[in-house]
């Protein structure tokens, strides 16, 4: 996470998911991952895997330094048509 988007950490409010979802949308972090977002456990238990944030956070490690295009990704391919 970036120096900016942790700062937002400090505001009365913001949590990591938000800071996160900032990093990743509005500061361009190409590394920012949510692993507690709803999406992404949904989308990797549907491909067969173990969808908990601690457990997803530790699968991603392996996308670094783009585990943005990752999350876009897993929520893209899952999304019925």
């Amino acid at each position: 996470m970036t120096g900016r988007a942790n700062r937002l950490l400090g505001l009365a409010g913001i949590g990591p998911w938000t800071t996160e979802y900032i990093a990743m949308r509005a500061l361009r972090d190409q590394d920012a991952f949510l692993p507690g977002d709803l999406g992404i456990r949904r989308a990797l238990a549907q491909l067969g895997q173990d969808g908990r944030p601690a457990a997803a956070a530790r699968l991603a490690e392996r996308w670094r330094p783009y585990r943005a295009y990752a999350f876009q990704h897993l929520l893209a391919v899952t999304i019925p048509p």
